[in-house]
């Protein structure tokens, strides 16, 4: 990764010697305009596999196919667990939209179990057991319980990336 931004930093040296020129043409400017582009993505992928590194971010599938909790040293694959997955996706979506807004047991019910018509209670204890057992499989500490419904911690960077860290 030190190497990817040695050279990010040699071709925005180049970028800002050949913007001293005072001589370019139309050609120049609007390739260096596309080069200006490929270079703040490319910062962009640098600043996230830096986060993806960090034991202390939660690194989730966007597919809820698996995560790497904070501090976990490996993945934990929900694969054979659907509504854990799904319920994962929604808990990461909410998140991506910037919103602290928690997810109601009845909001989570739809997200984990979508077109079921389940009655009260037992669609509730859907809910608790999925929770616990995502809690049990790494969670516990990124699961955050409201007087409204749960929410993944605030203060817990997450990253959704379909390329497992370390691989």
């Amino acid at each position: 990764m030190e190497a990817a931004a040695a050279h990010e930093a040699r071709a925005r040296g180049a970028l800002d010697a050949e913007r001293a020129s005072a001589a370019t043409s139309v050609d120049t400017r609007a390739a260096r305009r596309i080069l200006e582009g490929a270079l703040d993505r490319f910062s962009e992928l640098l600043r996230s596999a830096a986060k993806i590194k960090s034991p202390d971010t939660l690194v989730v599938h966007p597919d809820g196919l698996w995560f790497r909790a904070p501090g976990a040293a490996s993945v934990t694959s929900l694969s054979k667990r659907k509504s854990l997955q799904r319920l994962l996706r929604a808990f990461v979506e909410r998140r991506s939209a910037s919103s602290h807004e928690p997810l109601t047991v009845a909001g989570l019910l739809a997200c984990g179990w979508p077109g079921e018509k389940v009655l009260g209670e037992a669609g509730q204890e859907r809910v608790y057991t999925a929770i616990a057992t995502l809690r049990r499989m790494g969670l516990k500490t990124v699961i955050v319980r409201r007087d409204d419904g749960y929410l993944l911690d605030p203060d817990v960077e997450v990253i959704a990336t379909p390329v497992e860290p370390g691989a």
